[in-house]
């Protein structure tokens, strides 16, 4: 018995030794106190910090995005297979605008007033949406080649001699001497007639010189709100000087 005794006593001075040990080596914590108003401002601190920083990205790829001026352009998309059908972009539109053709632009994807593309025959179909159809029938969209005259017929591009503004007198429309453009403005359909109004309309609200005679006679042929408001315009400039 007695040697059991010793036993325990000893077993008993190791745990309390090993107790002691750990109590001296065990890292010392300490609890730090936090006031709410403290932790919130941190975390407002924390955002503020992500807000900042995207806004610096954002003002990055603005930047970098102004840079890039955008600039009317032809993008000719479709694959030579076979026969294809040759289309002109030609519309009074922002310089900025884009138009597709096709499912994403498949087939042509144009940024301006002007641009070409072409279209697989066989893949008329495709194009053939309402818009497209909106723009063939006011001749925004012009088919230049690729259909038969019964073709042209069934979709209503069978153009008469005259009717639409050639590419080069498109571009310079304002640019045509005054008998030129008294020669061909009769015979074009009404909405390239439209066009060379609303043309004249923006050369003289851009400061741009545009010549009395010439928009009082084109708007004596065939009168638009676009011609009497320059010639107005004229009029309240003369009382003015």
């Amino acid at each position: 018995m007695p040697r059991k005794k010793a036993t325990t006593e000893t077993s008993e001075n190791t745990v309390n030794e090993v107790k002691e040990t750990v109590k001296k080596t065990a890292p010392k914590t300490r609890t730090v106190k936090v006031s709410p108003e403290e932790a919130t401002a941190k975390v407002v601190d924390a955002r503020d910090e992500e807000i900042a920083l995207l806004k610096a990205k954002l003002e990055e790829l603005a930047t970098e995005l102004a840079k890039k001026s955008v600039q009317p352009q032809i993008i000719v998309a479709a694959p030579d297979n076979g026969e294809r059908v040759h289309f002109l972009w030609q519309a009074e539109v922002a310089n900025d605008n884009v138009v597709e053709f096709g499912d994403g632009g498949m087939y042509g994807r144009i940024v301006g007033k002007s641009g070409h593309f072409y279209v697989p025959k066989n893949d008329m179909s495709r194009i053939l949406d309402s818009a497209a159809r909106y723009y063939l029938d006011n001749r925004w969209l012009i088919v230049v080649s690729g259909l038969t005259e019964d073709e042209r017929e069934a979709l209503g591009v069978n153009y008469r001699e005259g009717e639409i503004l050639d590419e080069k007198a498109f571009q310079r429309i304002t640019e045509l001497g005054r008998e030129e453009l008294l020669e061909l403005y009769p015979e074009l359909c009404e909405s390239h007639k439209e066009m060379i109004a609303k043309r004249f309309y923006e050369a003289y609200t851009s400061g741009k010189p545009v010549e009395r005679d010439t928009v009082v006679a084109l708007n004596s042929i065939k009168p638009t709100e676009a011609f009497k408001a320059i010639i107005n315009g004229m009029n309240e400039d003369d009382l003015g000087r």
